[in-house]
């Protein structure tokens, strides 16, 4: 109990300590000034890019999903994935929702189908983010990157690669077989053999893995020129690669690092850098911290299905099954 109460406080420190320090370097005449100076249509703009990135993620999931269950429905997926973003806000790290909408949907869903899908849309995620920070990292000049950044890029998408290649790769992961067998209770191993191969069905539908990519990589790119229009909206300059390169590695971080509810903090820590980088003031990154936080709010609207729950319907019968 001591040891949860102690990781739950390095977690509020690690949330709160960026925030205060960007919050600290602001001098508040100026920040007035910047706030008005922030064009009107930036939260109208947050507001529906935001919205419209959440149907899209539950609509791609959806079709990552209906190739293995014709029965299950749109409406269907996209309550557990609402449901699953609005959970989030309180879950460490910003690709809790992943975990969470899959648990909802296994309720009424293979369970091994409803995990495997949501890795499988989780994977593509962190490929689409790479994928557009190498774009923007062939447009910036390579001078101007904090020191170890490039190569931290490389790292990061080498590693994705990897977890990419493995998931597909029954010989690859059956050496781990034996040894996870071992180490974990029968159920669960079972459970998690289950899901592999859930996943590894995918590579015999190399064309919807294609769909997935790019559907996946058009819901990335609105999200980075959201950053890009919420900082134009603030500065009125339009930083598009820089936004390319920093805003798609910063959320790989922020998934890949589960310390705080949605990457609070560890998100605004690498901000603060970018901001630095590209030249802005502490005034403006502190305005769009605020926007930040007003985004996060928006996942608020994942709790209407809640709401509106009714009786627990049967569960869909899996094809396959």
């Amino acid at each position: 109990m001591k040891n949860k109460k102690l990781i739950n406080i390095l977690r509020y420190l690690i949330a709160l300590i960026p925030i205060i320090f960007i919050f600290s370097r602001i001098k508040w005449d100026l920040m007035q000034d910047a706030v008005f100076n922030t064009s009107w249509w930036v939260i109208p703009t947050i507001t529906f890019i935001i919205i419209l990135c959440m149907f899209l993620q539950g609509i791609r999931w959806w079709i990552t999903i209906k190739p293995f269950n014709s029965d299950v429905s749109l409406l269907k997926v996209l309550k557990a994935h609402f449901i699953g973003i609005y959970l989030s806000i309180i879950v460490p790290s910003s690709g809790a929702q992943n975990i969470i909408r899959a648990a909802v949907l296994s309720k009424h869903l293979n369970y091994s189908l409803s995990w495997g899908s949501s890795y499988i849309t989780g994977i593509f995620g962190l490929l689409a983010f790479a994928f557009l920070s190498f774009f923007g990292l062939a447009f910036i000049d390579k001078s101007t990157l904090p020191k170890g950044f490039l190569e931290s890029i490389l790292s990061a998408f080498c590693i994705i690669i990897i977890l990419f290649l493995l998931s597909f790769s029954k010989k690859v992961t059956s050496k781990f077989k034996l040894f996870v067998k071992n180490i974990l209770p029968q159920k669960i191993y079972l459970m998690l053999e289950n899901i592999r191969e859930s996943i590894y069905q995918y590579s015999f539908k190399p064309k919807l893995l294609i769909l997935i990519f790019f559907f996946t990589l058009l819901i990335n790119l609105l999200l980075t020129l959201n950053a890009c229009i919420v900082i134009l909206g603030i500065t009125g300059k339009f930083f598009l690669y820089e936004c390319l390169l920093y805003i798609p590695i910063i959320e790989i971080l922020c998934i890949s690092i589960p310390l705080t509810p949605n990457g609070i903090g560890v998100r605004e820590a690498f901000l603060a850098i970018m901001f630095n980088k590209i030249g802005l003031t502490p005034e403006q990154l502190g305005i769009y911290v605020i926007l930040g936080f007003y985004a996060i709010l928006l996942k608020i609207i994942g709790g209407i299905p809640l709401i509106f729950s009714g009786t627990q319907k049967k569960p869909i019968k899996n094809n396959n099954e």
